[in-house]
């Protein structure tokens, strides 16, 4: 009887650890599956973000006649109708509050002219205003009043998603950034600048150079 017993016992213990394992495996397989879902609609709500951006801008275009030659203009413009909430990203982790940036999306257009907004729609239609890095889940590196991304770490989701002139929202590869080099006037003398640009951008192709600040696509 007492070795029927200990069979018994141990049979038992066997299947509790089964069932523990099994447990444990479906729980870590719910939890990729449920962040899988929650990283698919905050970039989901991060393309409607830009696309509502898209349509301030033509609606801007259309009730001053020119483009905003920041997205400080366009900030104040979304305040009137209390819709600045789209000009942050819901990925956004940094330390960049509403009140303290125009946006926590990159403003790429830093060329951009008001001028002729309707001829710039003709001659750049594929001019990125403005890129997404938020969603590459970097590790943040946190000082005593700000934080940065670590780009020296290898991202997670390795694309940016853009919006450009003509109001398309696409995602692109980090590693299809190249960038260009440009002279800027600072404090009075000239300064050399590194640029990103963007596939489909005009010059895009005459410029070889690799994103410096995208270290993982070297």
């Amino acid at each position: 009887m007492m070795r029927q017993n200990r069979f018994r016992s141990g049979f038992k213990l066997i299947e509790l650890l089964v069932v523990m394992a099994i447990l444990i495996l479906l729980a870590g397989i719910i939890w990729l599956i449920t962040r899988s879902v929650q990283e698919g609609a905050a970039r989901t709500h991060c393309m409607q973000n830009l696309r509502q951006i898209a349509i301030a801008t033509y609606q801007y275009m259309i009730d001053y006649q020119a483009i905003y030659e920041s997205p400080s203009y366009l900030r104040m413009y979304l305040q009137q109708s209390g819709a600045e909430k789209v000009l942050v990203c819901p990925r956004d982790r940094l330390f960049v509050p509403i009140q303290q940036a125009a946006t926590s999306y990159l403003w790429t257009a830093t060329e951009l002219t008001s001028h002729s907004p309707q001829q710039m729609l003709r001659e750049h239609p594929n001019m990125v205003l403005f890129s997404c890095i938020h969603h590459f889940g970097l590790p943040l590196l946190r000082g005593a009043d700000s934080a940065r991304y670590d780009y020296k770490a290898v991202p997670s989701w390795p694309f940016e998603i853009v919006l450009r002139l003509n109001g398309s929202v696409e995602t692109i590869h980090s590693c299809r950034v190249r960038q260009v080099r440009r002279q800027e006037q600072i404090g009075g003398r000239d300064v050399t600048v590194f640029s990103p640009i963007y596939p489909g951008e005009e010059g895009y192709e005459q410029a070889t150079e690799r994103y410096d600040l995208y270290h993982w696509c070297r």
